[in-house]
């Protein structure tokens, strides 16, 4: 019986079309993602009308810039001091914009339908804000904020002045490219000019850039 089994997998394997068995795996890999997300969601409880976007709480291993190791020592390491919330309804409609038009079907799809749902069954009037368990803000949320905070309302709250606010002031740190690795830094802060948020993107650039300056070569 084992050596038919055997036989049988053995020429599977050699007949069955390359294309038909990498579907069949990646078929096997989204059940597991499915059954993964269904358990998470099947635990969470409902999540209120408004989420909490920033907080240390999702950085307590470390500071979020702790992953650019190469960092200069004249860039300071960003800080969370305060803590941004957003509309549930909000996060939704970036969410539902963003996605649309994007077609296939992967991990993050099944990560973030549900994740949407999970918003969509909000309960508006329960208080404070919802935070967001840290599997999810990381596999979905931590990437976008700066791009919510520049297009969404948020209310902050400024651990530095205990005050709370409707806004932020966005301040970007953009210098010229050069040979090397490259720090763009961009800073929200409150309207006292605490830093509230700070997002530090790095790009690393090969090639050759002309003289700009006007240093006598004689």
């Amino acid at each position: 019986m084992i050596k038919q089994l055997l036989k049988y997998k053995i020429c599977r394997q050699i007949f069955t079309p390359f294309a038909y068995r990498r579907e069949q795996e990646r078929n096997a890999y989204l059940n597991t993602v499915r059954a993964e997300v269904e358990e998470l969601f099947g635990k969470l409880t409902r999540c209120a009308g408004k989420v909490t976007l920033v907080s240390p709480v999702y950085y307590r291993e470390g500071l979020i810039q702790e992953r650019h190791r190469f960092l200069p020592d004249f860039i300071e390491n960003g800080e969370v001091r305060g803590e941004v919330l957003i509309k549930s309804a909000e996060l939704v409609d970036h969410l539902e914009a963003s996605s649309r038009g994007h077609y296939g079907w992967s991990d993050y799809e099944i990560w973030l339908t549900a994740f949407v749902d999970w918003l969509k069954s909000a309960d508006m009037s329960a208080e404070p804000a919802t935070i967001i368990p840290k599997l999810l803000h990381t596999k979905l949320i931590e990437s976008i904020i700066p791009d919510l905070l520049k297009k969404c309302p948020v209310d902050v709250f400024c651990w530095d002045c205990r005050q709370n606010y409707s806004n932020l002031t966005f301040v970007s740190n953009q210098p010229r490219l050069t040979k090397g690795w490259n720090f763009f830094e961009e800073t929200w802060r409150c309207a006292e000019g605490h830093s509230i948020y700070k997002f530090i993107e790095d790009m690393h650039v090969i090639g050759c850039f002309p003289r700009t300056d006007t240093e006598n070569l004689d």
